[in-house]
């Protein structure tokens, strides 16, 4: 069984606080999350794909009898996107957005499934490419209408949707990134989106891919190797005591975050010690309620 491992994040500042976009290398089936999202083909037969056969193997098989339409991006919606089975004309493909509620042995509480259409049910590669685009639109959509009704998703579990079928990596990640950031910025609840690649030979390509899409500036840890890990040991050990000793409930919980970000990024990037700075700014500067007076 592989570990999860954290490849890369992403920490915007919003109304409801610090929010994560987390890159994680790993099989998703072991995430634990509130709401797990999968996708599987839109044509003909039940649904299967990697993420679905991997959850039957670990949990057993999901019962798609009980699965409820929650969003649809057929012609008759208000999306009309015109998908068509590149053999069957008159196959009517079902291109849309069911719930399922998650077993109890499963680590998530809720399952939102997305039949969706591969590039081949588009005449063009900008039809397959906004099909697309809308398809993730409206996953964040249904999460909405779910969250209006009192479905909480604090934490939402994404892999690498329809990503068998051979969409551009980089406009992909653009579209999942973009989406993934007003919905973390927009929900009152959603506090880190997981989106999680299962490929040893692909989460190299996809971590490039985001720093790319974000114009990433990186601290790698190469020839001063030895002194950014001084420092970091130092921050941590620094934070650590802080948080021991400090009675302020909102400068600890800031603390955290940096503790956190310390122990398991690879890479620091630059905008997430920003947001950790901001976060800090805003807290009001009323040292003597810290309960420390050391050095």
């Amino acid at each position: 069984m592989r570990d999860l491992e954290v490849i890369n994040s992403l920490m915007i500042d919003t109304l409801y606080g610090s929010k994560e976009f987390t890159l994680v290398h790993g099989d998703i089936s072991q995430v634990q999350a509130d709401l797990l999202v999968v996708s599987t083909h839109a044509g003909k037969g039940k649904p299967k794909g990697a993420v679905l056969k991997s959850l039957a193997r670990r949990y057993g098989k999901l019962d798609f009898r009980s699965m409820l339409k929650i969003f649809s991006f057929a012609e008759d919606s208000y999306f009309k996107l015109k998908a068509v089975h590149p053999t069957y004309d008159d196959y009517s493909v079902p291109f849309d957005i069911y719930f399922i509620d998650s077993p109890p042995n499963m680590p998530f509480n809720s399952i939102l499934m997305i039949r969706m259409p591969s590039p081949a049910y588009f005449s063009t590669t900008e039809e397959s490419l906004s099909a697309y685009e809308k398809a993730i639109a409206g996953i964040f959509s249904s999460i909405a209408i779910l969250e209006f009704n009192g479905h909480y998703c604090k934490t939402v579990a994404l892999p690498l949707l329809g990503g068998a079928r051979s969409f551009p990596k980089p406009e992909i990640m653009s579209i999942i990134l973009e989406n993934s950031i007003k919905w973390l910025d927009y929900s009152a609840h959603t506090q880190q989106i997981i989106f999680t690649i299962y490929d040893d030979n692909q989460i190299g390509v996809w971590n490039d891919v985001m720093n790319s899409s974000l114009g990433r500036t990186v601290l790698e840890r190469n020839e001063h190797e030895d002194a950014i890990a001084a420092l970091r040991l130092t921050l941590q050990k620094r934070s650590i005591t802080y948080v021991s000793v400090i009675r302020n409930k909102a400068i600890c919980e800031v603390l955290q975050s940096l503790i956190k970000t310390l122990a398991n990024d690879k890479n620091i990037y630059i905008e997430q010690l920003g947001i950790i700075s901001v976060n800090l700014s805003k807290l009001p500067a009323e040292m003597g309620s810290f309960g420390y007076s050391g050095g």
